[in-house]
């Protein structure tokens, strides 16, 4: 027991004891950190405290007073027809951003060419539903012969377009 032999001698040992005593050192570093960090937190805290304390209890010069904060205007109600014109705007914007994804993705049209589109997309658009032009649409005639469908014509300013 007390004359045993130590695997690497008294050397083995005194570094055992080192090590120890380091890890002993580190520990109460880490302690004595931790108390001045604690203490800089209080004294940090009192004197924002004493700070508060003296605003409050010191009397306010008319001259040192605080000017007040200017009045907001009160923000006026959106009207109905406002909120329907918005809702209306971002429904169209909803569809042209669903028609230009449409042209990328499926049509493969470059982005350089997607307000030229956009343009032709519109006129036609402008020209279905305009009341001056005069369109007459003749009603789908679906003739069955042998079950093909043969046509559907649509007359469009003295034109006709096979659809």
């Amino acid at each position: 027991m007390g004359g045993d032999i130590i695997k690497g001698g008294v050397k083995a040992v005194f570094e055992y004891i080192k090590q120890w005593k380091c890890r002993d050192e580190v520990i109460d570093y880490r302690r004595r950190q931790a108390e001045v960090i604690e203490k800089k937190k209080e004294a940090a805290e009192t004197r924002a405290q004493k700070a508060i304390d003296l605003k409050l209890k010191a009397p306010i010069h008319p001259e040192l007073a605080r000017t007040p904060a200017p009045i907001k205007p009160k923000t006026k109600k959106r009207s109905s027809e406002k909120v329907k014109a918005d809702k209306e705007a971002s429904a169209l914007r909803a569809a042209y951003h669903k028609r230009c994804l449409h042209w990328m993705t499926v049509e493969m049209v470059p982005v350089t060419e997607l307000d030229a589109k956009e343009l032709a997309y519109q006129r036609s658009v402008e020209l279905l539903s305009d009341p001056s032009h005069k369109l007459f649409i003749d009603f789908p005639k679906l003739f069955t012969l042998f079950n093909f469908l043969i046509c559907f014509f649509c007359f469009f300013d003295s034109r006709w377009f096979i659809v």
